[in-house]
Formats: C-alpha cells, sequence, structure tokens
C-alpha cells in the first residue's frame, strides 16, 4: 500500500486490515452482549454462544447442498436470534435466551457505525463460535475480564498514555480518536494500488470464512473497495489481485473444512506444489506469470497439519466472487467434486 516497490508479490493471510476497527469491535461488541455486567439479564454466556452458533449450522448448512457442519457462504442467510428465546422449542432451559438476551444477540451481528454513523466494522459471519463473546469471564476469579487484552494495553500506551485507563467503558468515541491518531500509521487500508499493479505487482489473499477474530466480511470489503478506487473490472483485479474465501476455516488456520493451502508447518510434501501450497502459487504467479484459478484445500484429521495427520477430505476453493459448489455427482471428500462457480451460475445450475 504505502511502499509498492518494496515486494513483487504478496501473501495476505486472513489480513488485519483497518487494525484499530478490528481491535475495537472487541470492546463493542461485547458491550452490546452486557458485558462488564456479567450477572445482568442481557449477559450472553459462553455455553449460550455455543448453542446459538451449532443452531446457526444446522439451520443453515445444508442450504448450500452438503451437509458437512459447514456454512460455506454465510453472507447468504440472516439469521434471527428470536427463534432461540426461551420457550420457542428449540433449545433447553439452560441455554434458551430471554427477551434482553435476544435483543442482545440481534445487536451482536449489526455492523459497528463511528460516531458520525458511518459503518467502519462488519459484522461476524453466521457458524463462527467467536470469542469476542465467549472469553469474557476470568476462568479463575470469576470476573469480567475481557479475552482480548491487547485493547487495553493498546489504548493504555499508545493512545491514552495512561496506566489506569480501563477498558470497562470502551465506546465509539475512544475507536474514533485513535483512528485519528493513528500511532505509527498502524491502521491500513489504502485502497489506491495503482502504483503496485502498475509495476506488476500480484497479491494472493485468503480468509476463512469462519474466522472467529477478523471477519472475512473486511477481505471482501477491502477487495471491492481497492476495485472502486481503481475502477477496475473483475477481470482487471484478476490480472493482479485475487483472494480466496475459504469455507470452514477459523484465524488464519484449522476449523472443521479442508482449510490446509500450505500456511502452516510441517508440509505435507505430497502436497508441496502450487495447487496445495498458496505461498508457491504466488512464486509460480510473480516468476512464471500463470496465476491460480483455484487453490485445493485439505482436511487432516484430528485438524492436524502436514505429515502429522491422514487426509480427510480435499476442496478446490475459489477466486472470489466465484464459490466453491458440490457438483451433486462425487464424493464431496475429493476436489474434483468440487467446482468454481458465480453465484448467477449456480443458482441456475444447482
Amino acid at each position: 500500500m504505502l511502499y509498492p516497490n518494496d515486494f513483487d508479490g504478496m501473501l495476505a493471510g486472513s489480513p488485519g486490515i483497518d487494525w484499530l476497527h478490528i481491535v475495537s469491535s472487541k470492546g463493542i461488541l461485547t458491550h452490546r452482549i452486557g458485558w462488564p455486567y456479567i450477572n445482568s439479564s442481557r449477559y450472553v454466556h459462553a455455553a449460550q454462544w455455543a448453542a446459538i452458533t451449532e443452531q446457526q449450522i444446522q439451520l443453515f448448512d445444508s442450504l448450500d447442498g452438503v451437509t458437512d457442519g459447514i456454512i460455506d457462504d454465510p453472507t447468504m442467510f440472516r439469521f434471527d436470534p428470536e427463534i432461540l428465546a426461551c420457550g420457542a422449542g428449540i433449545l433447553n432451559a439452560s441455554v434458551c435466551l430471554n427477551p434482553d438476551q435476544v435483543n442482545a444477540v440481534h445487536s451482536a451481528y449489526e455492523p459497528i457505525a463511528d460516531t458520525a454513523g458511518q459503518i467502519v466494522y462488519l459484522s461476524f459471519e453466521l457458524g463462527s463460535n467467536t470469542g469476542v463473546y465467549r472469553a469474557n469471564i476470568n476462568a479463575t476469579s470469576g470476573q469480567p475480564q475481557l479475552g482480548y487484552t491487547i485493547l487495553q494495553d493498546f489504548w493504555r500506551g499508545a493512545i491514552y498514555n495512561d496506566s489506569s485507563w480501563t477498558r470497562l467503558n470502551f465506546n465509539e468515541t475512544d475507536m474514533d480518536y485513535a483512528i485519528k491518531l493513528n500511532p505509527g500509521k498502524v491502521n491500513t487500508g489504502e485502497t489506491d494500488l495503482s502504483a503496485y499493479r502498475v509495476k506488476g505487482g500480484k497479491v494472493i489473499a485468503y480468509h476463512g470464512r469462519n474466522d472467529e477474530t477478523v471477519t472475512s466480511a473486511l477481505s471482501a470489503r477491502y477487495f471491492t473497495r481497492v476495485q472502486q478506487s481503481l475502477n477496475a473490472s473483475i477481470e482487471d483485479m484478476h490480472d493482479f489481485y485475487r483472494l480466496f474465501c475459504i469455507p470452514g476455516m477459523h484465524h488464519c488456520s484449522t476449523g472443521p473444512g479442508a482449510w490446509d493451502i500450505g500456511q502452516v508447518y510441517p508440509l505435507d510434501t505430497r502436497r508441496n506444489d502450487t495447487e496445495h501450497n498458496v505461498l508457491l502459487s504466488l512464486v509460480e504467479w510473480v516468476e512464471n506469470e500463470r496465476a491460480p484459478d483455484f487453490m485445493i484445500g485439505t482436511k487432516y484429521s484430528g485438524d492436524k497439519v502436514g505429515t502429522t495427520g491422514i487426509v480427510q477430505a480435499e476442496r478446490r476453493h475459489c477466486v472470489y466472487p466465484a464459490v466453491s459448489k458440490w457438483n451433486c455427482r462425487g464424493n464431496t471428500t475429493l476436489k474434483d467434486s468440487w467446482d468454481c462457480l458465480t453465484t448467477d451460475q449456480w443458482q441456475v445450475d444447482y
């Protein structure tokens, strides 16, 4: 972004673009669900979030054609937490939602706006059992403790220079002040990549659809904003920038899907090629002008990586905005059973 001549290729995995808004979201979203008042009627506890996530998967998983515990494209669905209210008959009394909690969950899936009303952070995607909501109580003391400790550390040291500042009342004003200050230019998000594009630079980005730390919606939004900034077509974008949204992948790695695209070690030498290894794919694109039309993800037993696990499944992951769809014929654990289709194509053909 700022130094286009420094690199010929960039590999961005689950990128923290717009970092200060990402960190701010941890404070704002937890307040929406009642934190730090963990004994209030609004606070949604960890066990309830696990049940909410499970119900989302049960509702939407099979609608992509394969029942595999994965919501392939969570952006296609809207979730109404009212169905999980106590008395609705879906969740038992230990995890069902009271009226205040229903409202809290509604608000948790709304985007975040700044004090001027401009949307700055998009909501987490359905099926992501996010730590933003789960890890907010100290396991030993039982007291409120925001799991994402970097928020307090950074605002104390880099924003306010005040060791007594506390995140307990963090709000949009604190967020906006940090954005204005932007110490060390830590907050990135420049969308004019024209200089990098002109010099022949290449970008491969990937982001898990089940990312529980940074919503993958940010990567899709950034791609679109770059496209708009350059006044480019999708084909123009794909000449230098390709994004892969990985169904069933958590933040950077792990998850229920075929998430391993060579981004973690140890590598499986049987799959150390340009189709299975995203770094090798970038090198091939930069050095030999052969861009990846898809990446093949692998799921290993026990959610292990490389040679430490048995291969359970493989799947084609597609260049955004195309999506990976089962062809309705082959074994869903085999890569050749998955096609890359645009939304218009699969809505017509499937």
